[in-house]
């Protein structure tokens, strides 16, 4: 999915849209001012398992999705989220560890396109959306392509994130993180109380370079249920 970047405002450009996704919140996605050459210089983006033991680690307090796992194109497709997620002190900051966990059911390995692929969904517990916002001023180098997932075998694509107050007498909390390709995405105005998180993931590559065997489609998770207190 290709968007074009205006200073910290993500527009959609029709000329270069893959596919259309419909996300709710996800209005605004992360985007690129041009089309780029990226090398693999950044490994910590994802990791297959168990090859890499740091990246695909899931600690007690990583639950996977509610309900079934969406699969497509021979891959399961799973939100992974921790549990609670502690408010922090004003002037402070709560790490919220948060991933894409893709599971290769097809006989052939498969890779991941990971620029401006990713999004992520949070809903109130009444239901309501919140909004997501997204941009990049400098799209940086950075590992566009996953390792190969063999057959049987798991992606964790992370995503960790931080929770703090904005500045200013009326700050918000805002929960944010980056997608490593210098882009940053946030939600503001939570509160309290329990949310619902779900990946959107869309790719219309196949091929990037002579590197084939890449995964195509459009795919929403089930939601993860978060407590924030």
């Amino acid at each position: 999915m290709a968007f074009l970047l205006r200073g910290r405002q993500a527009v959609m450009n029709p000329r270069h849209a893959m596919c259309t996704v419909t996300c709710g919140m996800l209005g605004m996605g992360v985007v690129l001012a041009s089309t780029v050459a990226c090398t693999r210089t950044d490994d910590a983006m994802n990791a297959t398992e168990p090859e890499r033991e740091p990246q695909q680690e899931v600690g007690q307090a990583i639950q996977p999705a509610s309900g079934q796992p969406v699969v497509a194109g021979g891959v399961r497709f799973e939100a992974w989220a921790e549990s609670a997620w502690r408010v922090p002190a004003r002037g402070e900051q709560t790490n919220v560890a948060l991933g894409l966990r893709v599971t290769n059911n097809a006989d052939e390995p498969v890779r991941f396109f990971l620029l401006d692929t990713l999004k992520l969904e949070l809903t109130a517990a009444d239901g309501e959306p919140l909004r997501f916002e997204a941009g990049r001023d400098v799209t940086r180098k950075f590992a566009s392509l996953s390792e190969p997932v063999a057959p049987g075998k798991s992606l964790l694509i992370r995503r960790d994130a931080s929770l703090r107050w904005t500045s200013g007498g009326d700050g918000a909390l805002r929960l944010e993180g980056s997608d490593g390709a210098g882009g940053i995405w946030y939600f503001d105005g939570l509160r309290e109380g329990t949310y619902r998180l779900a990946f959107a993931y869309a790719s219309d590559r196949t091929h990037v370079g002579k590197t084939g065997g890449i995964w195509k489609g459009t795919v929403v998770t089930p939601p993860v249920d978060v407590v924030l207190r």
